[in-house]
């Protein structure tokens, strides 16, 4: 008789390792998410100051005529810094790291729900050799997620951060589960985190 918890412990292993990478590249996409969104906002904020200056008559700003010239001078000085900032998505390629995280996070989220649906809905319906080859195939797809896939790299200082997070909202998960009335603001209040803040 084929002892079908072995079977789900392994899968149930597998699952935990990419759902843990998940997080990891969930947290970097929201990241240079936040990243992208705050640059455009600083560049859009100084283009519209840039044209109301250029457009602006400097009387109206109170700059008398022996100020006239360094008053433009100034105003081509902002608009060269807000064509520089303009540039730092395309010189460090900010969209495309968000980019290559978010289609890690769908990739690695169809890898769990095969897991899971082998797991819970399937396994129980195969005869032995049939769960060892849809094991053997779950292990040669992380294999290809880990190492064929134009992921981004993590830095070991991000990993390790990472993990951390990922183990401590597991934690509190499970905590939740076994009481959904659990205070986490113990958790939530130090340097624990549950929703994630830009770094």
């Amino acid at each position: 008789m084929t002892d079908f918890n072995i079977y789900k412990e392994e899968i149930k292993k597998l699952e935990d390792k990419v759902n843990m990478m998940r997080d990891m590249h969930s947290y970097q996409f929201q990241r240079y998410e936040w990243i992208s969104k705050t640059f455009s906002l600083i560049v859009i904020v100084l283009s519209a100051i840039v044209a109301l200056l250029a457009i602006a008559d400097p009387s109206v700003l109170f700059i008398n005529g022996n100020y006239t010239n360094s008053f433009r001078n100034w105003i081509s000085i902002l608009a060269f810094i807000v064509f520089l900032l303009s540039l730092c998505d395309k010189i460090y390629g900010i969209n495309e790291k968000a980019a290559k995280h978010e289609q890690a996070v769908k990739v690695m989220t169809d890898f769990i729900t095969k897991c899971n649906d082998l797991r819970k809905l399937e396994l129980e319906s195969c005869g032995e050799e049939e769960i060892k080859l849809k094991i053997d195939s779950l292990y040669s797809q992380y294999s290809l997620i880990n190492h064929m896939n134009p992921f981004p790299t993590i830095s070991d200082q991000e990993f390790m951060k990472g993990k951390q997070r990922h183990l401590i909202k597991v934690d509190i998960s499970k905590k939740l589960s076994k009481n959904p009335y659990e205070n986490i603001e113990e958790y939530t209040n130090k340097r624990y985190i549950v929703t994630i803040q830009p770094m």
